[in-house]
Order: C-alpha cells, then structure tokens, then sequence
C-alpha cells in the first residue's frame, strides 16, 4: 500500500519535472565585441585637435584601454606615460580618481582596501611605461561598449569606450 503511494508520488514528480524541462529552452547568450579594440571615434574639438591628443599634448599620457576585469566587477583604465614630469599631476595619490559612465552619469571610485591601498599604479614613473587604474564596477554596471569619461583632479578623458 505504501509502495503504491509512494510509486504515484514519484511518477508523479517526474511528470511534472519533465513538462517543466520540455516548457522553455530559450538559450541567453551574451554577445562579444569582434576585437580587442574598437575604432574609436575623436571627439570633436573648436581647434581641430582631439581630446586624447590634448591629454598626450597638455599631460603627457597616452589613453591605451579600458577593459572589463576581475569577472566584470572592476574596469581597468591603461595608459602609457609619454611626459613624466607631465604626469604627475595625475599619480598623486591625495586626488580621487573617477569614472564616470556617460549614459547615466553614475560616478565609481577607486578601491582602497586597507592592506594594499589604492588600486592604481605610481610610485617611480617611467616614460613608455603602461600604467592602470582600477575603477570598482559594483553589479557590472559599466558594461563592454559602453563609454566612459576618466576624471583625476583636473585630467579629464572622456568617450573612452569600454572593451
């Protein structure tokens, strides 16, 4: 009498868990961009010059990339300093760098764990060197394509595009 019961109970369960599997196979799938990079386009400026070439010109640094890391949960912001004395301006560590996503205007920071401090590179800067910031990216809120704006004291890149 039981195992009856029991047999109805587990036949049954299969039933249902089988129509639940079978009801919808729809499939996400996430797209990714084709290349590392993308074509950047200049922005347009009142002396024909572009904002990324000021920044080479005006601070000495050279945007390189932004790219998505640490499983999307941070964006790491590259660039490679072409004028040390220039730059910096842009590694004192008493100015808050910010990120800011252009289509919502949501400001991110830079961690600051205790042990490790701020994640940024600095200390002995080197012309040709790459260097990084690391802007925390809660909930992958900036996404791959979206475009960015890079702000450190008065350092100010924007439509950096996120790879």
């Amino acid at each position: 009498m039981i195992s009856k019961s029991l047999s109805a109970v587990l036949i049954s369960g299969l039933i249902i868990l089988a129509g639940g599997c079978a009801g919808n196979n729809r499939e996400v799938v996430e797209t990714q961009p084709s290349s590392l990079f993308v074509d950047i386009p200049e922005p347009a400026g009142n002396d024909g010059q572009s904002e990324w070439s000021r920044s080479e010109a005006d601070w000495g640094i050279k945007v390189e990339s932004a790219r998505l890391s640490a499983a999307g949960y941070m964006v790491d912001f590259r660039f490679r300093v072409l004028d040390a004395a220039k730059a910096a301006q842009i590694f004192d560590r008493k100015v808050m760098p910010y990120m800011i996503d252009q289509t919502t205007g949501a400001r991110f920071i830079v961690p600051n764990p205790p042990k490790v401090g701020q994640l940024r590179s600095g200390g002995n800067i080197k012309e040709g060197k790459i260097y990084f910031i690391f802007f925390a990216n809660p909930a992958k809120y900036v996404k791959s394509g979206n475009k960015i704006t890079v702000e450190v004291g008065d350092f100010k890149v924007q439509d950096v595009v996120v790879n």
